[in-house]
């Protein structure tokens, strides 16, 4: 997929430091696939697991300024990801369902726009946003 006058929210104190900003990057370009599967190993008990690949890089500057960007990864889109969950449910009475639920997710590495070198780790099992100090 092919993206025209692209913008992404960036983080620089040096320009802003109480918070991010949006800037316009220029064009880009997003390949990718994914896929799903679903088992139902019985009438209670369900599988569910996903992986998906990303290839997201700019293409062209929006100004001189961010040339440096072309050929880039486009901030904050990991290479890979994977989730997977496993659901047993049971009824509960004659109007209700009860489940248990086990879900396990992992986004890659992710850079973020302000500066090539600032790596943003991958998130293990629960996912929060990385803080910084």
């Amino acid at each position: 997929m092919d993206w025209k006058k692209l913008q992404a929210s960036i983080y620089d104190a040096a320009v802003c430091p109480s918070s991010g900003y949006n800037i316009n990057v220029g064009d880009a370009r997003i390949y990718g696939m994914e896929s799903n599967v679903d088992y139902k190993v019985d009438d209670h008990l369900a599988i569910q697991a996903s992986v998906d690949y990303t290839d997201a890089r700019v293409t062209s500057a929006e100004t001189a300024a961010y040339d440096s960007y072309v050929n880039e990864r486009l901030p904050f889109a990991p290479y890979f990801s994977w989730s997977w969950n496993a659901r047993y449910q049971r009824p509960v009475s004659d109007a209700l369902q009860g489940y248990v639920q086990f879900d396990m997710a992992d986004k890659g590495d992710m850079f973020n726009a302000s500066t090539r070198t600032t790596r943003i780790p991958a998130c293990r099992a629960s996912c929060s946003p990385p803080t910084s100090s």
